[in-house]
């Protein structure tokens, strides 16, 4: 799934385990994060973010009561090398 993994976290009841990183080809990359069943190890969902260009996570968070995880990451706009994206999921 990741060509670059970038960081983990574990829901704060220990029942889910997200991790998150990008994948692409170098000059088209997304976010992605995934959710798993900490217990069986079971995938429950995955997500991607696009907004074109190299979309790279650098960092994952997850709320104190668990309801939500927020993923953060370089994100250049058009014509700019500067812009961040931060993306909740819950």
């Amino acid at each position: 799934m990741f060509e670059h993994g970038i960081g983990a976290v574990l829901a704060p009841d220990g029942s889910r385990l997200y991790v998150t990183g990008y994948q692409g080809n170098g000059s088209d990359d997304d976010f992605a994060t995934v959710a798993y069943d900490a217990a069986t190890g079971s995938r429950i969902w995955v997500s991607t973010y696009d907004a074109g260009g190299q979309d790279r996570t650098t960092a994952i968070a997850v709320d104190p009561d668990g309801s939500r995880v927020y993923v953060t990451g370089v994100s250049p706009g058009a014509g700019t090398q500067g812009d961040y994206a931060t993306v909740a999921y819950n």
